[in-house]
């Protein structure tokens, strides 16, 4: 099996070192790095997947690595960063056509599921419509784009040569560091819902408005606006079933280079990792106009309304049945009170790709019933580990802590409390395709990544699923922080405390 160093955002400090060191690629207005091998080396991987009648659906910068140079080398030539991409996680793989009649298979628009990173999706994938081979051309669009937006913030650093751009792009960073970066760099990277990113990236790729749109001004500050444009309009002018002209749009691609000028100031936060988008499919909504007020990490403001005086304190949830409205002593809800900061930072570590964790000791109603026991309204200063935020759904906005001094199970549903007992209850009564008790939650806080143990309850045959994979009934799976999990309409993101 071959070896695997390193991630694809990584292609930049790699390319920056190799413009100082060979410095004959400089030009008076800058160095001109070539981004055409690695860009048609990801075109490449894709159009291998459809010439087996194949779409990875989940185009996305978490999903193309580079491999060791030592196993892509050749004695005979230098290995060049192009030839080390290679595509890795086929969990979302689907035949386009049908095998025995070679027909492409049906387009269910507008009632076809959003599935693969909503960050990547096409537009057309957004709207309703079924993934075809367009789609993962599009998505990989965005991934260069990415790539593009990264070279143009190295250049962006006032009175810095190439040379010094290279030096802090390809500075090791500790793993909290890396942790805590969470840069979001395409424009709609920091829309809170996928109607809100749907709008942003919708207008961002309107043809007529691109003279106005940021991401192609980001494109033209390192002179990539042409290529992409171009790229664009082909992928985004093929029709459903349409076969692409990969021959085409490859010569297209080859052609594409960046410009790093020296002494350029951009207003955009330099980004040296791209923010991988997680897998996520599920209930789309339609109202395109909705604002999701979920609160961030940093920009929290917590409303008591029996402890008003008492600022953002949180009390320890009580042995009352904790309430969708946020009514009662134990009660806490949440609101943004500043949209434009985005999301938490993503601190998730390892992957969810696991298979499902049998749990012999659970069965979808197996509770183990402990006497109650009721926290002080003077404690003051108890606190949670992690804690479960509401994304979507009619209950958005609301927060769940959880572990810590505060109980380490949390169960959601209509009515929890009829059945949970020893846990944080949260009705969800608003969510029409919620059961009665639909999910737990428990907490692993003892090792040095804290997970959630998360099982479907649900009696009715309502779906549980995390980061997009449905769960069996009574069945459990590890998940972690920036995890998703969808309760009937509503979306639990998992997050620190």
């Amino acid at each position: 099996m071959e070896r695997m160093a390193a991630p694809l955002s990584e292609v930049v400090s790699i390319l920056l070192r190799e413009s100082h060191i060979k410095p004959t690629t400089a030009t008076k207005g800058g160095a001109k790095i070539s981004l055409g091998n690695v860009a048609v080396a990801m075109f490449d991987c894709l159009r291998a997947m459809h010439d087996n009648g194949n779409l990875f659906i989940d185009v996305k910068p978490e999903n193309f690595m580079l491999a060791s140079a030592s196993s892509a080398s050749n004695k005979k030539k230098e290995v060049s960063v192009g030839s080390r991409i290679r595509l890795i996680d086929f969990g979302l793989v689907e035949r386009y056509g049908d095998m025995s009649t070679s027909k492409h298979r049906e387009n269910m628009h507008p009632d076809a599921m959003l599935v693969g990173t909503p960050t990547y999706a096409s537009l057309n994938i957004m709207e309703g419509h079924t993934p075809s081979r367009r789609d993962d051309l599009e998505a990989l669009g965005y991934v260069i784009c990415e790539l593009i937006l990264m070279f143009a913030s190295s250049s962006s650093s006032s009175s810095s040569s190439v040379a010094a751009a290279a030096a802090t792009s390809s500075k090791r960073k500790t793993k909290k560091e890396e942790e805590d970066e969470g840069v979001h760099v395409l424009p709609w990277s920091k829309a809170t819902s996928d109607s809100e990113l749907k709008v942003i990236k919708s207008r961002e790729m309107d043809a007529s408005q691109r003279l106005k749109s940021k991401l192609f001004q980001g494109l033209k500050s390192v002179g990539s606006e042409g290529v992409m444009n171009t790229y664009f309009t082909k992928v985004r002018g093929l029709g459903y079933s349409e076969s692409p002209d990969y021959d085409d749009i490859r010569g297209n691609l080859i052609k594409l280079v960046v410009t790093i000028t020296e002494g350029e100031k951009h207003k955009e936060k330099p980004p040296t990792k791209s923010h991988m988008g997680r897998r996520q499919s599920g209930r789309r909504k339609h109202d395109e106009d909705e604002e999701d007020d979920c609160d961030s990490d940093d920009s929290v403001k917590v409303i008591d309304e029996n402890a008003i005086n008492r600022g953002t304190k949180m009390q320890k949830v009580s042995k009352s049945t904790m309430t969708s409205g946020g009514v009662g002593t134990n009660s806490v809800a949440a609101r943004r009170t500043n949209t434009s900061k985005g999301p938490a930072p993503s601190t998730r570590e390892i992957s969810t790709q696991t298979d499902v964790i049998d749990d012999d000791n659970t069965t979808s109603m197996d509770w183990e019933p402990v006497d109650d026991t009721a926290a002080s309204d003077d404690d003051e200063k108890v606190k949670g580990v992690l804690k479960l935020c509401i994304t979507e759904g009619p209950h958005i906005g609301h927060e769940i802590p959880f572990g810590g001094d505060l109980l380490g199970t949390v169960c959601v549903g209509k009515d929890p409390a009829s059945r949970a007992k020893d846990v944080i209850k949260f009705a969800i009564k608003k969510d029409t395709h919620a059961s009665s008790v639909h999910a737990k939650f428990v907490i692993n806080s003892k090792s040095k990544v804290p997970s959630v143990k998360v099982f479907d309850m649900a009696s009715t045959g309502c779906i549980t699923s995390v980061n997009g994979t449905a769960l069996p009934s009574g069945k459990s799976r590890q998940a972690f922080v920036g995890d998703k999990i969808m309760c009937g309409e509503s979306v639990f993101e998992i997050r620190k405390a």
